[in-house]
């Protein structure tokens, strides 16, 4: 137990310091990642082809690769970011992560209803956290989450998502 407190307090630290890097030199870095992630290893170009291919049918070879290219960009944003959220002030996010339609849900906050929201999963899905900033406080923001395998980043990561008030609610898995 101690270790893996110990190897906890380590990454954080690590982590903690990368994130107070300005944001461009975390797009730089991403740059980087990107060449190294897609360009040169390749990283699982093949099942990204595949899920291409079979999503967009009606478009071209060259059109399948400009979106190839797009989406391993914003993976690689993505890892920046996740790294860069840790020390995001709440000017950052909210400048970053817009709520459209949140009026219709403080409306309904007004009219004493209920509310879920069932949101997409895409880039960046960790600021979507920041909701409560956008709604009244009336309501009790929350998203569900998969535990990462790894407890340290779990806890990290949890660490993380839960800073701008929203609850994390683990999903139980049903087959163990």
């Amino acid at each position: 137990m101690l270790m893996k407190n110990l190897l906890y307090y380590l990454v954080y630290g690590l982590w903690y310091a990368l994130s107070l890097l300005p944001f461009w030199i975390h797009y730089l870095f991403s740059d980087f990642i990107y060449l190294i992630l897609y360009k040169l290893l390749g990283y699982r170009v093949k099942v990204v082809r595949k899920n291409l291919t079979e999503s967009f049918p009606e478009k071209s070879e060259k059109e399948l690769r400009g979106i190839e290219r797009k989406f391993y960009h914003r993976l690689c944003d993505y890892f920046v970011e996740l790294v860069k959220t840790m020390t995001m002030s709440d000017r950052q996010i909210r400048k970053r992560m817009v709520f459209k339609g949140a009026e219709l849900v403080n409306q309904c906050a007004e009219e004493g209803q209920s509310v879920a929201l069932y949101l997409g999963h895409t880039f960046n899905w960790e600021w979507i956290t920041s909701m409560p900033y956008s709604v009244s406080d009336k309501f009790h923001c929350g998203q569900l989450y998969h535990a990462i395998e790894n407890p340290i980043f779990d806890k990290l990561l949890l660490r993380q998502r839960e800073r701008w008030s929203a609850e994390c609610i683990a999903l139980v898995d049903i087959h163990s």
